[in-house]
């Protein structure tokens, strides 16, 4: 229903507009099939943001996992709801790493060429959001070429 979804919304304001509270990792490893895994760790030390984005993590699965969508209107997350069956999404939250700064881990492979773009380029948008905001979440994103 409409309500979960604001639910998730609030959530996600929440976490841009304290954005300055969290910090986020992202790396790129080259697995031995030549298949990129996008390593994600998104972590604050502020105990309410940590878990918004713990919260987040889940929401968005379940979102996923139930056929649900966000951000219909911009083309790189039309994408990756459609070609969601080609992303291996692992996570885990993070108790304490240092100085009880928590959050959550995550692992992105993509199983087809463009589910690896999506991987790729979701990560690259998320730390964009996390970078410059609301400007940025108001922003339309290109999806890869290679997905269609």
């Amino acid at each position: 229903g409409g309500h979960g979804n604001g639910a998730n919304m609030e959530v996600i304001h929440n976490l841009v507009d304290y954005r300055d509270d969290i910090q986020r990792n992202v790396e790129y490893i080259n697995d031995d099939d030549g298949k990129t895994i996008v390593h994600t760790t998104t972590t604050s030390k502020n105990p309410e943001v940590s878990e918004w984005i713990q919260t987040h993590v889940a929401q968005m699965r379940t979102l996923v996992e139930n056929g649900g969508r966000i951000r219909k209107w911009d083309p790189l997350f039309r994408e990756i709801f459609e070609h969601h069956d080609e992303i291996d999404f692992e996570w885990n939250n993070i108790e304490e790493i240092t100085e009880s700064e928590d959050g959550v881990e995550a692992f992105l492979v993509g199983t087809t060429s463009c589910g690896e773009s999506l991987a790729v380029a979701h990560a690259k948008v998320v730390s964009a959001f996390i970078d410059y905001g609301r400007p940025e979440m108001w922003a339309e994103h290109e999806p890869p070429s290679n997905c269609s």
